[in-house]
């Protein structure tokens, strides 16, 4: 039995205690909307994105309840048609996220506005986002990334496709950072040296066809896992990793 089939078995018991006269009177109305704000995040956690973004056509109360979800997930196709929708769509929620915001995860085939992008990530740098992807598949498109990822100080996972790292000299690391994926991303050699050895937390590291790399010096003692490839003559060296084990 899975969480969301847990969650909606308790609401069924709920439903089953003794109402008095004035809940009796009120049995026609949305009986989801008098269960307490944890519950109905718990259920809209579980459901996928495009199923909770739909429960606000329910009523006008549940119109934003959506945007309670602390996890975003978010795959599109790239049809320009639709970029103002999927756009909107993510602005709304940021705007209307009461508290931090967990993860936001944004797949894409195309870019079509850079600022757009600016402005999510400069409010999830404000939100505490823990967990971030962004992934631009088209090889043409590089999303350059700004100085406000480098403010999402509470970061525990960063995956980055096709974009470009320019780390800003006032950049100190990112404290609670344990895993890093970089495939293929665009970042000098000094650069991704200095991401790997400011961020002493990272155990799990990722780097697949790292542009114009040439011996990559790793230094990362808290180093558990490490992926690399590269399809030019770049190679790599382990400095103060006593707790590797595997690639």
């Amino acid at each position: 039995m899975n969480w969301f089939s847990c969650s909606m078995d308790y609401i069924r018991v709920k439903e089953k205690q003794p109402q008095n006269t004035e809940n009796l009177q009120e049995t026609n109305l949305d009986r989801l909307s008098y269960l307490s704000a944890e519950i109905l995040d718990f259920i809209l956690e579980k459901l996928p994105m495009k199923d909770a973004i739909k429960t606000s056509i329910l009523s006008k109360e549940w119109r934003y309840n959506w945007c309670s979800v602390s996890q975003l997930t978010i795959d599109w196709d790239g049809r320009k048609g639709i970029w103002y929708l999927i756009s909107s769509t993510i602005n709304q929620y940021l705007l209307n996220h009461d508290g931090n915001i967990d993860k936001l995860s944004f797949r894409s085939r195309y870019i079509y506005s850079d600022r757009t992008y600016f402005y999510w990530i400069d409010v999830l740098s404000r939100k505490g986002v823990r967990e971030l992807v962004f992934e631009m598949q088209y090889s043409l498109c590089t999303l350059t990334l700004i100085c406000s990822l480098f403010a999402c100080q509470q970061l525990n996972h960063l995956q980055l496709f096709n974009c470009e790292i320019k780390l800003p000299e006032m950049f100190q690391g990112f404290k609670f950072l344990a895993s890093l994926n970089l495939h293929p991303v665009r970042i000098s050699q000094n650069d991704l040296e200095r991401v790997i050895l400011d961020c002493a937390a990272l155990e799990r590291l990722t780097l697949l066809s790292i542009p114009k790399l040439g011996h990559l010096k790793i230094h990362a003692p808290n180093l558990k896992y490490l992926k690399f490839s590269s399809s030019s003559k770049s190679g790599f060296g382990l400095e103060n990793t006593p707790r590797f084990k595997n690639f």
